[in-house]
């Protein structure tokens, strides 16, 4: 069979960057902290069914805009201006889903997959930021940015799980509207020490051959 979806990607969560900061020469361990806007997201599936049973690979991307990014509160630091970009993320994964029969064409269905993912990260400031305790107007601006975006990616484990329910239109063809929870381990970009999960809700086509 094949398989493609569209979903809405929505993130379970900011995600906490651990880090530092280097102010007036002194360098200070932080978390920081990355906010998404909602986003969406695509897939498409290779599988077989044996029986109830269906072994799949699947190739999937997401993508979500940045929302925000707020800096350590043991700093005095304040944004004039703000924050954009955004957060990809490739899949590649191999899954496993149990169809659970019902004697109708409703099929519910359960399961997940494991694989390995692509985040790409692009962020960049429109402003600046400054140390509030700096007096000084010549040396308090601690970050100043005219809104470009610097990039940079990592390939990181992944792994889902998720559950849903299909409509058989026929022998062949299904309909299936899902929920799937994606998370991938941490990655380092440029000191971007972070991992990202993902909750997606989805809508889309299975068809047998």
């Amino acid at each position: 069979y094949v398989s493609g979806n569209v979903s809405a990607a929505i993130a379970a969560g900011a995600s906490e960057i651990p880090g530092t900061l280097t102010i007036a020469g002194a360098v200070t361990p932080a978390t920081h902290e990355l906010s998404y806007e909602t986003g969406f997201g695509l897939d498409a599936a290779v599988g077989y069914a044996f029986g109830n049973i269906r072994l799949e690979g699947e190739v999937s991307w997401s993508r979500l805009g940045v929302d925000d990014y707020k800096y350590d509160d043991i700093f005095n630091l304040t944004v004039d201006g703000n924050y954009r970009g955004d957060v990809s993320v490739l899949g590649l994964m191999a899954n496993g889903w149990y169809d659970i029969a019902t004697g109708t064409r409703w099929v519910p269905y359960v399961g997940g997959g494991l694989g390995a993912a692509q985040l790409d990260i692009g962020l960049g400031l429109k402003g600046t930021v400054t140390d509030d305790d700096d007096p000084d107007p010549s040396t308090n601006v601690f970050d100043e940015g005219d809104g470009s975006i610097d990039r940079g990616d990592d390939w990181v484990f992944a792994y889902q799980v998720g559950a849903g329910i299909g409509y058989r239109i026929d022998d062949r063809a299904v309909v299936q509207f899902g929920y799937r929870f994606f998370g991938t381990s941490k990655t380092d970009i440029d000191g971007f020490k972070m991992a990202i999960r993902i909750h997606k809700i989805s809508l889309g086509v299975r068809y047998s051959f």
